[in-house]
């Protein structure tokens, strides 16, 4: 368990040092901006904190977490192309009939359909790697941490007033 909090620090220490001399803008390889960076790895080690994961189980949940993520990631540009197909044609200011609405919303609605799948076929594969109590620990934190998240974007995007 020391070697893993360490292997973890470890590359935290590396990604903070590495994001220094790096670009705002740059991206990794999913396409993930250096903050994301920060923001991902602040979760694994939460995370392993929080379940008292040992190295095996940490690799093993990892594996399958980042899969489900490019699966998700998948749909949801899928998602977003279709929407922006939609926008254009609503903007083209031509006249659309309701057949083509009805077609492009049951398109969004599958591709949602499909994401709420995958999650879920990732939380049940859970079943098999965590402890129930693991299970209910990490629902309990991936709630919470959205939130946690989502509450600290916030506060960062509201300027004090001068």
């Amino acid at each position: 368990m020391k070697r893993l909090f360490f292997i973890l620090f470890l590359g935290t220490a590396l990604v903070i040092s590495a994001q220094t001399k790096r670009n705002p803008h740059d991206r990794d390889s999913q396409g993930n901006s250096p903050m994301q960076q920060n923001i991902d790895m602040r979760e694994k080690i939460k995370l392993v904190e929080v379940l008292g994961l040992n190295e095996d189980t940490a690799v093993k949940f990892f594996a399958r977490r980042n899969q489900q993520r490019d699966e998700f990631r998948k749909l949801g540009q899928e998602r977003e192309n279709i929407i922006d197909e939609l926008e254009n044609e609503i903007k083209s200011g031509k006249k659309i009939k309701d057949t083509y609405y009805n077609v492009q919303i049951n398109k969004i609605l599958n591709v949602e359909s499909r994401m709420a799948k995958t999650r879920e076929n990732f939380l049940v594969s859970l079943k098999n790697l965590f402890t129930t109590e693991q299970l209910a620990k990490y629902y309990v934190f991936d709630t919470r941490y959205r939130e946690e998240i989502r509450n600290e974007m916030m506060r960062g995007s509201q300027k004090p007033k001068k």
